[in-house]
């Protein structure tokens, strides 16, 4: 009887261990490395940080009007580093540092997916190129 708890609770250890380690649906990426994203992923850089693309919010000029400025992406990110957690909004034609948590820069987003005003790509299935760097 002892034996069946003492397993029990190695197996209860075991699985408690595995649900505090990184999301298996999380993209592994390296400092200065390009990678592709959309919205809903989760970025890892290393074992203590995790991006989330919470959403992604279109500030472009609408179709059929005539604007000064050809407008931008906004995305929501939740940063996380260690056990802190942050909401950056990072804006697609801004410089983007990061001071708060961990300094980190996002450079050259850039939208893959192919656009336009007589086929428009759903917000949500829209993909992204960046890289980051410290």
């Amino acid at each position: 009887m002892n034996r069946q708890v003492a397993l029990t609770i190695a197996a209860f250890f075991i699985l408690s261990m595995n649900s505090c380690s990184k999301s298996d649906d999380c993209t592994e990426v390296q400092i200065n490395e390009v990678f592709e994203f959309q919205q809903s992923d989760l970025i890892c850089l290393d074992s203590n940080t995790e991006i989330e693309i919470k959403s992604i919010n279109d500030q472009r000029c609408p179709c059929n009007v005539q604007c000064v400025w050809e407008g931008e992406f906004i995305f929501e990110l939740i940063i996380k580093k260690n056990q802190e957690e942050e909401i950056y909004l990072l804006h697609q034609k801004l410089e983007n540092d990061l001071p708060m948590i961990e300094a980190l820069n996002f450079n050259n987003i850039e939208l893959l997916s192919q656009d336009s005003c007589n086929d428009p790509v759903p917000i949500n299935e829209m993909k992204f190129e960046m890289s980051i760097s410290r």
